[in-house]
């Protein structure tokens, strides 16, 4: 195990942090560069650190150690490496109440005969210390094109969907910039954060979107996109049921829907409802959804 780097987030301690005295994470390399995997696992660790911290079962800065079999890019084309992006999302994040300290190693990956592939389930949004402000925004979208993914099977469906979108914002002279995997995550960050909205397949900029609770619409041909699949929601403890649109975000065998955000009033426990599928815009109903969100802009 070779030492690569170290972060102080919120604190002041500069000491490494060992995986055999901390909190854990092994970044596979099936996941290593998705956003998805990267938000699920760092928005976790943040939350378990808020939550021991604000209840005062502990007054130390939270102890992370990230294992990284490797530092890349996912593609060539790519604008920087894995660990570029690891820090800008841990460097941007709101630091836990007490702070929390992290340091990179570099493993020797080794798996068993069998492969396992962690699933993803998105169930914590964790706060960027920036948070959209609709009133200082600038006058365009953000739209996730399929530049650098329209050749993967997970996508081929989507292509279709995503030239129907873009004819759609033509004619609407909707000014929109493009971004995709291969964006700096910076540019990106940046980009949507001055955005009206953002435009999305499920997957990129649609995760860097939700922390800063910038409206979205997602497009594609998956059960995450479908302008009619609901669910009802309920908060633990209260009677109370309500119907909720089916999104990417917190898709589960139990509280469905359930997710924990982290805002000025510390852990709550709340649905999305900045999301919103506009499918595969080959109904009515889909353009609607579409135009009603652009013309409220």
């Amino acid at each position: 195990m070779e030492y690569i780097s170290s972060l102080s987030l919120g604190c002041k301690s500069k000491r490494s942090v060992k995986p055999n005295s901390s909190h854990t994470i092994v970044l596979n390399p099936y996941h290593m560069h998705s956003y998805g995997y990267l938000m699920m696992s760092f928005s976790e660790v943040f939350f378990r650190a808020q939550y021991i911290q604000e209840n005062n079962y502990s007054n130390e800065p939270y102890r992370l150690a990230v294992l990284v079999p490797s530092i890349e890019k996912c593609k060539e084309e790519d604008a920087e490496d894995n660990l570029t992006r690891y820090k800008f999302i841990l460097n941007n994040y709101q630091p836990p109440k007490n702070g929390i300290q992290i340091t990179f190693w570099k493993i020797d990956y080794k798996e068993k005969k069998r492969k396992i592939i962690e699933p993803i389930l998105i169930s914590y949004i964790w706060s960027w210390k920036d948070k959209w402000d609709k009133n200082n925004c600038k006058d365009y979208v953000v739209v996730n094109d399929l530049h650098d993914v329209k050749n993967h099977s997970k996508h081929k469906g989507t292509v279709q969907v995503y030239e129907r979108l873009i004819e759609s914002l033509d004619m609407m002279n909707v000014d929109y910039r493009t971004v995709n995997y291969t964006t700096p995550i910076e540019q990106m960050y940046n980009l949507l954060l001055n955005s009206k909205l953002c435009i999305s397949m499920p997957g990129t900029s649609h995760y860097i979107a939700g922390p800063m609770g910038l409206p979205t619409l997602c497009y594609g041909d998956s059960y995450w996109t479908r302008t009619n699949k609901y669910v009802k929601y309920s908060i633990s403890g209260q009677p109370m049921h309500k119907k909720m649109l089916s999104t990417v975000w917190g898709k589960s065998a139990m509280s469905e829907h359930s997710i924990l955000h982290l805002d000025e009033n510390g852990i709550n426990e709340k649905p999305v409802d900045f999301v919103t599928n506009i499918g595969e815009l080959k109904t009515k109903e889909d353009y609607e959804i579409l135009r009603n969100a652009i013309f409220k802009l």
